[in-house]
């Protein structure tokens, strides 16, 4: 059995069926802090980090990576609670591919003349399809164009994979 749940529904590889159901999910949602299928087995799932999303975070203390949803989210989901850690993210560095990305929660809010500044302040000045958000299967730009003419087994070039919330199949749109 496939440990993401996808064994005849949800065939795409960037999709989790929740268990039980014929529910699809992206894996994008897994552990992010959101429960997505009934009894929170989104969040319960044990493999976060073999998904090997480059911005997933690894809890220090145990095999869990958390989407970047979850960080200093006010919920402690690493045993020993460095997601919250305000020293962790004092130490942290933001490397450029995390600047602007849409997730906040890299580092914690500074201060700079009265202003509560992130790395995602200023953002609308940054483009959205750049070479590190190519792609990479989650929309940056508002309407999609950073990931339309990606190769995708299941649509055309100028479409876009997303489940039917209908019967929660992968259609394509245009």
């Amino acid at each position: 059995m496939d440990p993401t749940g996808n064994e005849t529904h949800c065939r795409h590889s960037s999709l989790f069926r929740c268990p039980g159901t014929t529910k699809c999910i992206s894996k994008h949602r897994l552990v992010d802090g959101q429960v997505d299928c009934f009894g929170g087995a989104d969040e319960l799932f044990n493999e976060s980090c073999a998904l090997n999303e480059r911005f997933r975070f690894q809890c220090t203390s145990e095999n869990k990576c958390l989407s970047p949803r979850a960080i200093a989210d006010g919920v402690a989901q690493c045993a020993k609670v460095e997601d919250e850690d305000f020293r962790f993210y004092q130490r942290a560095e933001v490397s450029f591919p995390h600047i602007c990305n849409g997730y906040h929660g890299h580092t914690w809010a500074m201060l700079i003349d009265g202003k509560e500044e992130t790395e995602e302040t200023n953002c609308e000045q940054w483009p959205c399809d750049t070479a590190y958000t190519r792609c990479d299967g989650a929309w940056h730009c508002p309407n999609g164009t950073d990931e339309r003419y990606c190769s995708d087994p299941w649509c055309q070039f100028d479409q876009h994979p997303c489940v039917s919330v209908l019967n929660h199949t992968v259609i394509c749109l245009s």
